[in-house]
């Protein structure tokens, strides 16, 4: 009996011991592995980080060495920062996508300049002035501002929050006069994704979506367009008519003293900055007929006061202004459009030949698709 039990107890010590030896083990080992496992993530993570130093898809980083850096990315508001800060251009054009088809090498022919495109798609009149504002403090006041005018113009809530900015977004981090604060913002996902896409388009397995002006044609072939599938797009299953308000609405002077445009005020803002060394002008864009406000409406009313107050603004820093946005044939045409505010490329090249004749002296189209509000220097 005793030989047995001393025998178990014997057994049992040994097998603790063992237990014990063998856990000492597995943790020896899982300490070797949470060690290789870190220093794993963070030589992955440092190789990231110097990949992106290096290749600098947004030209951000001070010190990275010099290489081709295409504009391949859809995002306009992460590649045109660059495109002020790096390119040699003395004039710019900002707006939204309903300016984007207009060609900086066709109009330097008008204006003498070096014209860079950095309207974004879907930006904001807050939006494109921080472009503008960009402009100023790394270049000076450009030689030429074209600024694409539409109904965000007319906005009254514009200053606010959910006006200012879009679903996309919007690095202020870039146009800030801080260099590096932008590293904070570049190691991501979408960062690495852009600077391989920057290397295999270098290495001739990429698309340059942008050229070094900022100017692309975004819109399908002009010799794809179907106009049945245009005109859905246009009214969707809407009668073909425009109906007008009778009676008219006519605003009365209180209302129209209550009637506010913030976006008008950034405009001012940087037309004060730019001061006499600028060539301004600012141009209202064709839409279609069926996105204006119905003729007699209060929409309609509003819009005449906002008009008339870029005017006045027009006025005091000696700007043009030409008006597309108006009841005419060339808006009336569902073949002038790929949806209700998209115009298509010829349009685009009329309307930059249109502009040539305005800025001469004419006065408004002989088939009343423009005409001149504001005649500036």
């Amino acid at each position: 009996m005793l030989t047995t039990l001393r025998t178990g107890l014997t057994n049992w010590i040994a097998t603790k011991r063992g237990d014990a030896e063998h856990d000492a083990a597995d943790g020896a080992r899982w300490r070797r592995f949470g060690k290789a496992l870190f220093g794993t993530f963070i030589g992955g993570l440092a190789a990231c980080a110097a990949f992106i130093l290096i290749v600098d898809p947004y030209q951000v980083v001070p010190f990275s060495p010099p290489m081709p850096r295409p504009n391949i990315d859809t995002s306009q508001r992460h590649f045109y920062p660059a495109i002020i800060r790096h390119g040699n251009y003395d004039s710019i054009i900002v707006g939204n996508s309903m300016i984007r088809l207009f060609d900086p090498d066709r109009l330097d022919k008008t204006f003498g300049s070096r014209l860079a495109n950095v309207a974004m798609n879907a930006a904001t009149p807050w939006e494109q002035m921080q472009m503008a504002d960009l402009f100023l403090r790394v270049k000076g006041p450009p030689k030429v501002m074209i600024v694409g005018l539409d109904h965000w113009w007319c906005d009254e809530r514009a200053d606010q929050p959910d006006r200012k900015l879009t679903i996309r977004a919007f690095p202020d981090w870039m146009f800030d006069d801080n260099p590096w604060n932008d590293f904070l913002y570049l190691l991501n996902g979408k960062t690495i994704e852009t600077a391989a896409r920057i290397v295999m388009t270098n290495l001739g397995h990429g698309r340059i979506r942008l050229q070094p002006n900022g100017f692309s044609v975004y819109t399908p072939p002009d010799d794809t367009y179907d106009l049945a599938a245009a005109q859905q797009r246009i009214w969707g299953d809407r009668p073909h008519v425009i109906t007008p308000v009778t009676p008219p609405v006519v605003l009365t002077e209180a209302e129209r003293a209550t009637l506010r445009f913030p976006a008008q005020d950034w405009l001012d803002a940087i037309l004060n900055r730019e001061g006499d060394r600028t060539r301004t002008v600012l141009i209202w864009l064709p839409t279609h007929i069926s996105t204006l406000p119905a003729p007699g409406s209060r929409d309609a009313a509003v819009e005449a006061a906002c008009k008339a107050d870029m005017d006045a603004i027009a006025r005091r820093h000696q700007a043009t202004v030409v008006d597309w946005r108006i009841d005419s044939p060339l808006n009336r045409n569902d073949a002038t459009f790929w949806d209700p505010y998209h115009h298509r490329l010829p349009v685009a090249q009329r309307i930059e030949d249109d502009l040539a004749k305005a800025l001469a002296g004419k006065d408004a189209a002989d088939d009343g698709a423009w005409t001149v509000r504001v005649r500036g220097r």
